[in-house]
């Protein structure tokens, strides 16, 4: 009797490491399951000395037209391109008045109505422009942190930004800037800006996505502006840059020398498919509507180059072009197609 129970047990020990090992066996296979490929530009902008060359450039947006806009930040001007990338025009300059820029962070379209929001740091000011040019607006908004001024438009014209309030970290505003709504449920994380900095945008149907800048979080809101989910993202790149943080070395280091440490997003964009591109250290990963990770985008600028280009703002039009810029290393603005990749 005692025998028959001491073989049960073993058979019970064997099934267990056996579904154990299944169970690892399927992570580690979903995790090869994602196809990660190599882009590279089919049009890149700002690599001259003209009025196209570029310094610090970074928010990107396109219009219906497929003229491109580029905040150059550096330069506290937007730039105006043709669907060709040729200089067109430039607008804005550094002052402190109206339609002027001193640091000049984000900046987004309204495609509906071809305006461009633009948000300064340090005037603390959000600018308004057309896309031909002129100023429309300039309006003063309280930013509470420098990591806070990013803003993005939704489908009807309101404005959602990353501020503080009782009720949230997420604020919604109309298009003159007069508060609707706050959501975001603070979790048991301590409640400071560095937090809670986040990065969103509004997918075709009206979902917003939301990643946050310094922690491996994901989440997904209803046109309602109620939480659908919020995941933890998985990514083997950023354990490795955590390793490094903590032990004191570089946590980045490009072929030509050049070091730095890099926060987890640096920007996120919504696609037609119902989910969304994060640029998560040097790699750009999308997620479908789930938020489950299915591919990895390693962008180079050509066959031989060794380091990826760093997207710290991008763009998808309707042809399903995914626009990149470059906001410290190269400077540039580049062009990927991905309609080979949603075909496959």
């Amino acid at each position: 009797m005692h025998l028959v129970k001491i073989i049960l047990i073993c058979f019970i020990i064997m099934a267990n490491a056996f579904q154990l090992n299944a169970v690892a066996n399927k992570k580690e296979n979903s995790s090869k399951a994602i196809n990660e490929y190599i882009l590279l530009p089919i049009m890149t902008i700002g690599d001259d000395s003209s009025k196209a060359a570029l310094f610090r450039p970074g928010s990107i947006c396109v219009d219906l037209s497929g003229n491109i806009f580029v905040l150059d930040s550096g330069n506290r001007r937007v730039v105006k391109f043709s669907p060709q990338g040729n200089f067109l025009q430039e607008f804005g300059r550094i002052g402190q008045g109206p339609g002027e820029f001193q640091e000049p962070w984000a900046m987004d379209l309204d495609l509906n109505k071809g305006l461009l929001y633009i948000s300064d740091i340090i005037s603390r000011r959000v600018e308004i422009y057309n896309i031909f040019g002129k100023h429309v607006k300039s309006i003063k908004v309280a930013f509470l942190h420098p990591s806070s001024p990013y803003l993005c438009v939704d489908n009807y014209g309101n404005i959602i930004m990353n501020r503080f309030t009782e009720k949230g970290f997420i604020a919604l505003f109309s298009s003159n800037f007069e508060p609707i709504i706050s959501f975001g449920e603070f979790s048991n994380e301590k409640k400071s800006m560095l937090n809670y900095s986040i990065l969103a945008d509004v997918s075709p149907n009206d979902e917003l996505w939301v990643a946050y800048r310094f922690r491996p979080v994901l989440q997904k809101y209803n046109k309602n502006h109620q939480l659908i989910f919020s995941k933890e993202i998985i990514n083997k790149d950023y354990n490795q840059f955590i390793k490094k943080q903590q032990s004191g070395q570089p946590t980045f280091k490009t072929s030509n020398g050049m070091r730095g440490s890099f926060i987890f997003c640096s920007s996120i964009v919504a696609d037609d498919s119902g989910g969304c591109f994060i640029a998560i250290m040097d790699k750009v990963c999308h997620f479908n509507s789930k938020g489950e990770q299915t591919e990895t985008f390693c962008l180079k600028e050509n066959r031989w180059a060794k380091d990826n280009i760093l997207a710290d703002g991008m763009w998808i039009d309707n042809s399903n072009y995914l626009y990149v810029v470059n906001r410290m290393f190269s400077m540039k603005v580049y062009k990927f197609s991905l309609n080979k990749i949603k075909n496959k």
